[in-house]
């Protein structure tokens, strides 16, 4: 609604008809309006920023990946963004709720594993380089994964951010 003000409001009405139950008929309504005004606005701010991070996400040029971490510390996928899957040859779809095993076999998916648990282990973000290969494609990657941690404090998601480095690798080769 917009006030006299000229101020723009949101409200949530609600309308309950009252019956005469003798005469079979409404003989008047129960209503209630509430100001939704603070918890709209905050709902746009909030789709705002999903859409900035959306951005970054899939406009980043180094593979951006999300990882949950189970109670069992188990390591499964959540998310790949664009680079992500051209690094891997699979799409965001292919990988969400798996294990590294499960999407990329076992020599990979333990290697990746392995330093999944070196960053629970050191509880702070880690950093490497790493020669990945990928449907005989052979990359070098610097990567660093960062873990989150839920309201009590434990880890529950790592974010991880892969840059290929496979020209400078070579050029340190040669």
């Amino acid at each position: 609604i917009v006030t006299q003000s000229g101020d723009i409001r949101w409200i949530r009405d609600r309308i309950q008809p009252l019956w005469d139950d003798t005469q079979g008929r409404v003989v008047n309504f129960l209503g209630a309006i509430e100001d939704i005004t603070d918890r709209k606005q905050a709902e746009a701010q909030l789709r705002q920023r999903e859409e900035f991070l959306s951005r970054i996400y899939d406009g980043a040029e180094q593979a951006i990946f999300v990882i949950d971490v189970t109670a069992d510390r188990e390591f499964r996928y959540l998310g790949f963004n664009r680079v992500s899957e051209r690094y891997g040859g699979v799409t965001d779809g292919d990988i969400q709720g798996k294990t590294p095993n499960e999407v990329f076999g076992s020599e990979i998916g333990t290697m990746m594993q392995q330093n999944y648990e070196r960053c629970l282990q050191a509880g702070t973000s880690i950093s490497y380089e790493e020669q990945l290969v990928f449907d005989d494609r052979c990359i070098w990657t610097l990567t660093t994964l960062s873990p989150l941690r839920d309201d009590r404090g434990q880890i529950d998601r790592i974010i991880g951010t892969a840059t290929d480095i496979s020209d400078r690798k070579q050029a340190e080769m040669a």
